[in-house]
Order: C-alpha cells, then structure tokens, then sequence
C-alpha cells in the first residue's frame, strides 16, 4: 500500500479516475485541490508516516515551475516523493522540468504522463521519464499503474506526449471546419464516429478536455517546432479567450447542464 497525495480539482475527470483507482487498490490517497489556496500548502513539515509515495499532479495549475516546488519542499526537505506530472498542457517535455526551480532529486524521480483516456472511461495512460529519471523511481511508478489495473505505455519524451499532441491537432483542424462553415460540431463528430470508428468525436472529445488545455497544447507544439500546422485556429482562441472551455464551464462546442460531482460532494 503506497500514500498518494493528488493535486487537482475533485470535479475534473483525471482527479476522480486516480481517486477511484487509489481507493479501489488500497492505497491511501488525499486531495488538494487548489494552487492558489495557501491552505493547499503544509505549514510545518509532514511527519515521517505522513509522507507521501507518489504526488500525482492531475490539473495544470499545479504544474507552475515555482508552486510545485514551493508544495514539495513543503512537505519535506529530506524526503523525495515520485512525482507524476499531467502532460496534456505543460509548457513542454519532461526534461523541460530540469531547471533551477527543481531540486536535482525532484528531477531524478519525476515522470510525466497523458491520462486523455480517462476522458473516455479507458484506464490507460502514456508516460515518458524525464533523461534523469532515476530507475527506480521509474520501477516503482511502473508497479504503481500496474497496482491501479492501469494500462501503461512508456514512450519517448517529446513535447505534447502522443496522445494529446495527435488529438489537439484533430481538433484544430474540426474547429477550422467549423468556423468555415463546412460543417456543424455535431455533424464533424457524427462523421469522425462512423467514418473512422472514433469512440467520440474530436470536438464533444475537446469539451471534455477543455478548449482551454487544447490550445495549450498546440502553443507547446508551435513554440517547439515552429510549424504553422500546430498553431490554434481563431476560433479556439476566441472560445477560450471568451470562457467557452467545454464541459468545466458550461459551453464549449456544445452546451452542457453543470452538476456536482460525488466526490466533489464527498470532497465539500
């Protein structure tokens, strides 16, 4: 049995998976659920038998190079958790992480992932090591997704993982169908479902994510490789700029009726 503490929102889907997954395996799992909220952050260092194993950031706002750090050593100056870093929207690679803002023992146990699946109801996730992931970090967080019946994929760290950065671009191209009028949302994601067998359309797939995550994305790839291809179309910036993020807001591509969540219910 591992402790696990999750940084997230309790109503976003990757929080609510993990919360799941952790309980179900056993595992001792806590939520915090806000960067901006100082009482996210310990005041005294963790007791020995209060650390956590793993600190698995699930919501973008935990990914701020100073936060994050700020949180880890909070907890402890001496003990060094394996930290599992959301990358559907972060500003880079893993290896992006290894800057002044990270202590060389935080690097050497950090590893990213994509969790997009969990937004299908699959649990399955990639993940990339940073180059100064330490094995046995890496052997332990590989028999910790085995411990969740997680279908796990080790892949080459490269910006925007697999996953999102194939997705982001789907949706960029859907939306750019759609502001040129070539189609309605519903009828592209009706088209992408019989066509090619999509368990979900890109743009109903891109709500759940969050339009907001889905530019992020293509802003990693854009600042990477430079290519116009990755760049977000107007009307994905404009959704985002004007709160039209998805399901997490109310509207996206779609209009949504907003409900609480069990756990964020449990949660309150």
């Amino acid at each position: 049995m591992s402790k696990i503490f999750l940084l997230g929102k309790p109503q976003d889907v990757i929080t609510q998976t993990f919360f799941s997954l952790c309980r179900t395996a056993g595992h001792q799992v806590h939520i915090y659920d806000d960067i901006d909220d100082v009482e996210s952050i310990p005041e005294e260092p963790l007791e020995a038998h209060e650390l956590p194993d793993f600190v698995i950031i699930c919501h973008h706002g935990w990914m701020d190079y100073h936060s994050l750090p700020e949180f880890l050593e909070a907890l402890s100056e001496e003990h060094h958790p394996i930290v599992l870093l959301s990358g559907i929207s972060t500003s880079g690679y893993a290896t992006t992480y290894d800057t002044p803002f990270f202590d060389r023992e935080v690097i050497s146990r950090l590893i990213m992932y994509s969790p997009l699946a969990f937004y299908q109801g699959r649990h399955v996730i990639e993940f990339a090591p940073t180059k100064a992931t330490d094995p046995e970090a890496l052997a332990k967080a590989k028999n910790l997704f085995q411990s969740l019946q997680v279908k796990a994929y080790e892949i080459t760290d490269t910006p925007g993982l697999v996953l999102p950065r194939v997705l982001a671009m789907l949706v960029n191209e859907a939306a750019s169908a759609v502001m040129e009028g070539v189609a309605s949302p519903e009828d592209i994601d009706t088209a992408m479902k019989l066509g090619t067998n999509y368990p979900e359309g890109p743009l109903a797939w891109a709500d759940k994510i969050g339009i907001d995550v889905i530019c992020q994305i293509l802003d990693t790839l854009v600042n990477e490789y430079f290519e116009d291809r990755y760049r977000p179309v107007l009307l994905l910036k404009q959704m985002a700029g004007s709160g039209k993020l998805g399901v997490k807001t109310g509207e996206g591509f779609y209009i949504y009726e907003g409900s609480k969540t069990e756990l964020e219910e449990t949660s309150s």
